[in-house]
């Protein structure tokens, strides 16, 4: 016997791009009202690949870090 058996996902699982990465995380961005104050309130952007530096993928989460420094995670 070789080990620790094999599920049929992780036999099936294709390796991860930045282009995939970049899609499954989001960026927050605030919402302002009409006077140009914060409402509190987030929409969510989706990441460009161009921006990805590295990512790393965990077990349960994704990690991305932009080419500006930010750090995003997205559950998996």
């Amino acid at each position: 016997m070789s080990g620790t058996p094999q599920t049929k996902t992780e036999e099936t699982k294709k390796p991860l791009t930045a282009a995939t990465a970049a899609a499954l995380v989001k960026r927050p961005i605030p919402l302002f009202d009409d006077k140009g104050k914060p409402t509190g309130k987030f929409k969510q952007q989706e990441v460009k690949t161009a921006e990805v530096l590295e990512f790393k993928e965990y077990a349960d989460r994704l990690v991305v870090v932009t080419v500006d420094g930010q750090k995003f995670e997205a559950a998996l």
